[in-house]
């Protein structure tokens, strides 16, 4: 079998669902897992964002004219999602969670691949 590195960040999120579902008892629960969440598309206001970090911070410098060259490859999908998907989401998921059978955990892994 393979030795497999995680990345420590993907460890400590698949440590802590294992703990939850473990641990949970009756307790209906969702994981809403998104990828890099960057400015909203549509709602409240199409480019709204709270912090400007993480995928924002580059897309500001860039458009600032900070950023002037970033290395990588023309086919390199950058997995983002807007803010407002996560948020329509995690609203979606109320009612399953809520309708749920106690042995049941749902994941929902958010992404939209986007070419940069």
């Amino acid at each position: 079998m393979a030795h497999v590195r995680m990345h420590a960040c993907t460890y400590t999120h698949i440590f802590m669902q294992q703990l939850l579902v473990k641990n949970r008892g009756t307790v209906p629960l969702c994981i809403v897992r998104p990828s890099i969440v960057t400015a909203a598309l549509r709602e409240p206001e199409p480019g709204w964002i709270d912090a400007v970090s993480a995928a924002a911070a580059v897309v500001l410098s860039a458009l600032l004219g900070i950023l002037k060259f970033m290395p990588g490859s023309p086919d390199v999908v950058a997995d983002i999602v807007p803010v407002d998907f996560v948020v329509n989401t995690i609203l979606a998921a109320i009612p399953a969670v809520m309708n749920q059978v106690c042995e049941m955990c749902l994941l929902y892994r958010e992404t939209q691949r986007v070419r940069s």
